[in-house]
């Protein structure tokens, strides 16, 4: 994968078990998800996010029928990331996503994620990988 990408996930009712090749950003919209790591477990509804490392092995399962997530996968050879890392020398995707974690959102990320949502739909960006 070259660039970050972002995509709906609809969970509805599904449970299972995976791991990622990239970083991800599983940032809640509809419904509820039970999501669980090696050192901690969680729920992601319309408030809450988790930040997923590369290869982190996690289960998965919705509570619901209208669970559905927005997906931000993270390339780190993503030119826009690259820049950020080059100017702050920092390893941004390293560091943010070097463990998982579950965190409240702050209303105005709620609020953008609603948009971004409009705007995937809007242009059709629907994909069904977990």
């Amino acid at each position: 994968m070259q660039q970050t990408q972002t995509r709906l996930n609809h969970i509805a009712r599904t449970r299972g078990e995976h791991c990622h090749d990239s970083p991800q950003l599983l940032l809640g919209w509809r419904g509820e998800m039970e999501c669980e790591f090696d050192r901690e477990a969680g729920r992601l509804n319309a408030s809450t996010a988790a930040v997923v490392p590369a290869g982190a092995k996690h289960l998965f399962a919705g509570c619901d029928d209208c669970s559905e997530l927005l997906v931000v996968d993270l390339s780190r050879v993503d030119s826009c990331l690259s820049a950020l890392a080059e100017e702050s020398k920092v390893d941004l995707v390293g560091r943010l996503f070097a463990d998982s974690a579950f965190f409240d959102m702050p209303p105005v990320m709620v609020s953008t994620i609603n948009v971004a949502v409009e705007q995937i739909r809007f242009f059709g960006a629907r994909d069904s990988r977990h």
